[in-house]
């Protein structure tokens, strides 16, 4: 599918702000706000991301190819501020992020940052947009600079949603307002962004409220933040028939690339560190045997059988459930209604294994070792 149409925003931009001056035009108190400065619709967009060494990026296969991770044991959600030695901003994240806003700030692009406190790797990046038809150009330069900079301090950006399971998403948010010469004209709307055509989506929604509304201006605002609490990425009758085809297009090819790249990893690293710990553990029995008188032998082995036999139990659970998403793959259809549901079954079963295996043998890096920067 082709690149959502920037064109298409910076149309909406016009039609809102050229339906708010038609209103005040209309309204006693759109005199308090003369056109000393013509009316502009502007925005802070904010966009929550997670920074991660670039060389542990590369090791995880299904960071690499779905922009998230498809597998891992979360540790405690309390665990970083709590952790000795823990000081909030990595010296490298610091490093980067002035870096990152200089380059901006040469090209005309003002942006600050601030460390979410659950993740001393997950930040919110803000750049204030004055002229609203630019803000899908405002934020590619951004976005560009970051991905750009970022290889060059060995670092990864990553923007999906929820890269972590079990910690903190990674939102876009935009506050949508009305400026004129004299300050603001409305309060900021907060909503999210995270879906390409969500701002095109609420400009059509806004047009339409204020071109069909008759009351006050703090009755406008009411509706206007009542339709914002609302805009949701999930399918709604008013979304643009362009943006939902869009989303659904671009949710139908990643779930594709989740469940191929889950069931080679399971097959190819998973079930194969988990064959090795059983192999080592064999050894180990056979060891015990040797030096042991029987007693002491049955004693100590039974524990060790207790875990190949439980080991043993996953990867064949595991080696069943990828035929079952090897066969939902051959049909769309059913690769959309059971996929996500398989996928959590092996993840399950695969982060049961990550407690079990070796660290030896564990063949990707884990959300210890993701989410520390040193």
């Amino acid at each position: 599918m082709p690149k959502f149409p920037v064109e298409k925003h910076t149309n909406s931009v016009a039609a809102v702000e050229q339906a708010m001056k038609q209103w005040l035009e209309k309204q006693k108190e759109g005199a308090a706000h003369t056109a000393a400065d013509a009316l502009h619709l502007t925005y802070s967009l904010e966009i929550e991301l997670y920074l991660i060494d670039l060389y542990l990026y590369r090791a995880r296969p299904d960071l690499v190819l779905c922009g998230r991770t498809l597998q891992g044991l979360s540790p405690s959600k309390n665990l970083f501020p709590n952790t000795p030695g823990y000081h909030g901003v990595p010296s490298r994240a610091q490093v980067f992020l002035e870096e990152v806003q200089e380059e901006a700030k040469k090209q005309g692009v003002s942006i600050t940052f601030r460390a979410k406190e659950e993740v001393p790797t997950q930040f919110a990046l803000e750049l204030v947009v004055q002229e609203a038809a630019k803000a899908p150009e405002y934020k590619q330069e951004v976005l560009d600079v970051l991905m750009r900079l970022a290889s060059d301090h060995d670092l990864k950006v990553l923007l999906h949603p929820q890269p972590f399971a079990g910690f903190p998403a990674s939102a876009q948010y935009c506050r949508w307002s009305f400026q004129t010469g004299k300050g603001s004209l409305t309060t900021p709307l907060r909503f999210p962004l995270q879906c390409t055509g969500t701002l095109l989506h609420f400009n059509t929604l806004a047009t339409r409220l204020i071109e069909e509304h008759t009351g006050t201006l703090a009755q406008l605002e009411t509706s206007l933040a009542a339709a914002a609490d609302t805009l949701h990425c999930a399918a709604n009758e008013d979304v643009p028939a362009l943006v939902q085809a869009y989303r659904e297009d671009t949710y139908a090819r990643q779930l594709e690339r989740e469940l191929h790249t889950l069931s080679e990893l399971t097959i190819n690293h998973f079930v194969s560190a988990a064959v090795k710990h059983v192999n080592l553990i064999l050894e180990n029995i056979r060891g015990l045997k040797e030096v042991l008188p029987p007693e002491e032998y049955n004693q100590a082995a039974s524990t060790q059988f207790k875990v190949i036999s439980i080991t043993m139990t996953y990867v064949n659970e595991l080696r069943l459930l990828i035929h079952d998403v090897l066969e939902a793959l051959k049909d769309p259809n059913k690769a959309k209604e059971e996929g996500p549901q398989v996928m959590e079954e092996v993840r399950k079963r695969i982060d049961h294994l990550e407690m079990i295996v070796d660290q030896e043998f564990w063949p990707v890096p884990t959300y210890r070792d993701l989410l520390y920067l040193d």
